[in-house]
């Protein structure tokens, strides 16, 4: 289990985070307390193009360059959205529970 603790002064701080340690902290930093699965963003809102035209995305923008952990938040859903997100897991959760026990019961 990996804890992840930012202090304020340290959000702004550039890093640079590569492959599964990238992958490892954004999925603690896009996970709500209490659930399992992370929620992210819609990386549309925040790509930025590259002056031949690339996308440039959180791998090039933390791998190659550096990046802070404030701008890794960006890609995580909105307060809104993570709720939206959460209660849709919770009710196809509740079907799967509900499926099974009825083959069960068969």
């Amino acid at each position: 289990m990996v804890l992840l603790f930012i202090s304020a002064a340290d959000a702004g701080l550039l890093i640079r985070m590569c492959g599964k340690r990238l992958s490892t902290i954004m999925e603690k930093m896009c996970t709500r307390p209490g659930e399992t699965t992370p929620c992210f963003g819609g990386l549309s809102d925040y790509e930025e193009h590259a002056l031949d035209g690339r996308v440039v995305g959180i791998a090039e923008k933390c791998c190659v360059g550096r990046c802070a952990y404030d701008q890794l938040n960006k890609y995580c859903c909105s307060e809104e959205d993570a709720d939206n997100f959460y209660e849709m897991i919770r009710g196809s959760n509740e079907r799967v529970q509900r499926d099974d026990s009825d083959e069960d019961t068969q």
